[in-house]
């Protein structure tokens, strides 16, 4: 049934946010475009649209949006229920060779974050798309795109055991797409 969802949550949640775009109403989500999406619950949802986290519990009727971290930008979400999330955040240009990256999360339903450090030693660029993944609220995963050619799909994974404090880098992986697990 979970294979289900998201394709219901896509036929439900483009009408709205589209129909919304461009209002001017504090609860709806003004957005040109709509990075990912994701359901919850029923009812429950959350969508990353032009860099910012909005959330819905009223079927899409309503939006709030969500800011794990001032002044940075997120590059990928996942909720594992409607209180525990996990946010990727990028804060600005590679120094150094030193990808920049930080993990938030939330175990009240985005109300309080805590932001952890994901640092890790790169040369090559990283394109701000990212793919985060928990299996339970301990046990996650994290992938990043970095640049290549269109022949190519370089990536960096990572993993934590510990609900996000602490990342570990794991050998490259052969593609930089989502990973998910069972």
């Amino acid at each position: 049934m979970r294979n289900v969802w998201p394709l219901l949550f896509l036929a439900w949640i483009v009408p709205i946010v589209t129909a919304q775009t461009g209002s001017t109403h504090p609860n709806t989500v003004n957005a040109q475009n709509i990075d990912d999406l994701g359901l919850v619950a029923p009812a429950t949802g959350w969508t990353l649209a032009d860099g910012r986290l909005f959330w819905t519990s009223t079927d899409g009727e309503q939006w709030s949006e969500l800011i794990p971290a001032q002044g940075s930008q997120i590059d990928g979400v996942f909720f594992l229920d409607t209180q525990k999330g996990w946010v990727v955040l990028s804060g600005g240009a590679q120094i150094d060779a030193r990808l920049q990256i930080s993990v938030a999360s939330t175990q009240d339903g985005g109300i309080t974050w805590r932001v952890s450090p994901a640092q890790l030693t790169e040369s090559r660029r990283y394109l701000r798309k990212a793919s985060v993944f928990f299996l339970d609220g301990n046990d996650g995963w994290l992938t990043l795109r970095l640049a290549s050619s269109s022949n190519f799909s370089f990536g960096l994974m990572l993993a934590t055991h510990d609900g996000g404090k602490t990342w570990e880098q794991l050998p490259d992986p052969p593609a930089a797409d989502p990973v998910y697990f069972a």
